[in-house]
């Protein structure tokens, strides 16, 4: 997707997510540009869409299966990366999402 600034593409990603965590099950990984960028985006934004969906807040867990680079689900698997070839290299994913991964 190519979209200008502010057109709301990371919104898209957050919706997508919430979809596959509540409808479509599936080892999952979100991919960011860096690290640091992708853990403030886990944790200002999609634990929050999480938290505050009831189809999936009832699903979140807590303590250690829930950090701003993995959150392990009952059902499923999500994780999210820097888009790096260490990060990238040897994941098995259902689905893979990039928010500007260049």
């Amino acid at each position: 997707m190519v979209a200008p600034t502010g057109w709301g593409k990371t919104t898209v990603f957050e919706v997508l997510n919430t979809y596959v965590v509540a409808e479509a099950p599936g080892d999952t990984l979100m991919v960011g540009q860096t690290e640091p960028m992708i853990k403030k985006w886990v944790k200002s934004r999609m634990q929050k869409v999480w938290k505050s969906s009831p189809c999936t807040s009832r699903l979140l867990p807590s303590g250690a299966a829930m950090t701003n680079l993995a959150v392990i689900f009952p059902h499923m698997n999500w994780f999210a990366a820097p888009a790096d070839e260490t990060s990238l290299q040897e994941s098995s994913m259902t689905n893979c999402f990039g928010d500007e991964p260049w």
